[in-house]
């Protein structure tokens, strides 16, 4: 196994109905060597191999070669993406990431991973604040997240805010030279093509 590898088990949250979007933006088109969701495993497959995919029906992703399974409690939105993803893993610490972030970088990702904290979540901060679909969970809050759902607290940056968190601020990302469009997320095919646009327009980047 390659040096790069960590021990982590990463989620792709693909289960939403892209209803911004018009269509599932995860298959969209991204560049010339595949889809939206394709650019977002090849930056993870730079850190780990253990991938699979949280989502309601397989069909889209059968091409990918990757395991997909459904909410285990679904109807939650995103909480119960990451309430599977966890249930699920065969790690301790779980990378969730969302499937419409194609800028995603490895090198980003390497950073998260290796920050130290007795905190169950480690999470980026980006322009519109915590990025809690670009970030690390701990097994240890299936509880927790099971005592939300039943409570009906279901807004991901709500929860955070109830959690113990590693932030990782714009300042830190900055001076880590690590690039913030990792944490845009394409969720319209205007912010896609945006997000396009920018990195072919912008100067080059660490990805990989």
């Amino acid at each position: 196994m390659p040096q790069a590898y960590f021990n982590i088990s990463c989620a792709i949250i693909a289960g939403g109905k892209s209803s911004r979007f018009g269509s599932n933006k995860a298959v969209a088109a991204w560049d010339a060597h595949g889809s939206v969701i394709s650019a977002v495993i090849k930056s993870v497959s730079h850190v780990t191999s253990n991938i699979m995919i949280i989502a309601g029906d397989q069909q889209p992703y059968q091409s990918l070669h990757l395991p997909v399974y459904p909410d285990i409690i679904p109807g939650y939105g995103p909480l119960s993406g990451i309430h599977a993803a966890l249930s699920l893993s065969s790690t301790d610490r779980v990378l969730i990431l969302a499937c419409d972030m194609p800028a995603i970088s490895s090198h980003f990702l390497e950073y998260l991973i290796s920050v130290i904290s007795w905190a169950p979540v480690v999470v980026p901060v980006s322009t519109s604040g915590p990025e809690p679909l670009h970030a690390i969970w701990h097994r240890s809050l299936m509880p927790l997240i099971e005592q939300f759902i039943a409570q009906g607290t279901t807004g991901l940056r709500d929860i955070l805010s109830r959690l113990p968190c590693r932030f990782i601020t714009l300042k830190e990302i900055i001076a880590h030279g690590l690039d913030p469009l990792s944490l845009v997320s394409a969720n319209t095919p205007d912010a896609l093509e945006r997000l396009r646009e920018k990195i072919q327009k912008g100067t080059p980047r660490r990805r990989y």
